[in-house]
């Protein structure tokens, strides 16, 4: 099965867009003192990293599914 990288890539941003997904920088423990602010949550469909790492596990899952 040949997999369309960048098309994957696209369409998983434009899913996370859609629901608005975000992560935050700051480590659990982070919420107890009260700091935390916008600027500590990201927008995953606009991290170039991130969209990577979700692609390459969706072609690793896959590729393991088709037996590559």
């Amino acid at each position: 099965m040949e997999i369309n990288r960048d098309l994957l890539r696209e369409t998983i941003a434009i899913a996370l867009a859609d629901i608005e997904a975000v992560y935050c920088t700051r480590t659990e423990s982070a919420w107890s003192y009260g700091t935390m602010g916008p600027d500590d949550f990201f927008n995953v469909a606009n991290d170039g990293d991130k969209l990577d790492y979700i692609t390459d596990a969706v072609i690793a899952a896959m590729q393991k599914e088709s037996g590559e």
